[in-house]
């Protein structure tokens, strides 16, 4: 009978820890195809920016107003003067292509912080759901395996009394008419 039992509690964890295994494999498998479908949609993301925001700077009225004054002195044959606002221009049009670099980074740095806690949620949302499973299933598992040992204590101890039952009757003088 303790083989038996002994057998049988083998058997069911051995079943569950097969069933527990693949769910953790399943689970490992649905989250690597999260995280590359989160991926392929942040290069989506990517493209759809670079397509979106314009490739160049759209510079100030003050900025082509001083480059048409450029041209203008430097046709009048002012070049001193054409000099000193040809300097004047770049500098504005580094302080505008900076301005420019920085708003557009802060655009795209935006948009995938939104996507980034996006992925983040599905994901945890996804493990919770998953860790919520395997719960159970551990749970399942202690259940039936303490069914099982208390289905056998059961066993063992109608086995006891049956025992001492006919212990009791062997001890007992035969009745006498």
């Amino acid at each position: 009978m303790e083989e038996a039992h002994t057998l049988e509690f083998r058997e069911i964890n051995t079943k569950w820890e097969n069933d527990i295994q693949n769910h953790l494999t399943f689970t490992k498998e649905q989250l690597s195809n999260l995280k590359e479908k989160h991926n392929a949609e942040k290069a989506q993301v990517l493209d759809r920016l670079e397509k979106q925001l314009p490739k160049k700077p759209k510079y100030s009225a003050v900025l082509l107003n001083m480059i048409k004054i450029q041209a203008n002195l430097a046709r009048a044959k002012e070049y001193g003067e054409a000099n000193m606002v040809k300097q004047r221009v770049i500098a504005m049009q580094n302080e505008e292509d900076e301005k420019w670099r920085q708003d557009r980074l802060k655009k795209i740095n935006t948009q995938l912080s939104i996507l980034q806690k996006r992925h983040d949620n599905e994901e945890n949302s996804m493990r919770m759901k998953y860790e919520e499973v395997e719960n159970t299933l551990k749970k399942s598992k202690s259940v039936e395996l303490e069914k099982l040992v208390q289905k056998y204590q059961n066993m063992k101890q109608e086995l006891l009394n049956y025992q001492q039952q006919e212990f009791n009757r062997a001890q007992k003088p035969p009745f006498k008419a």
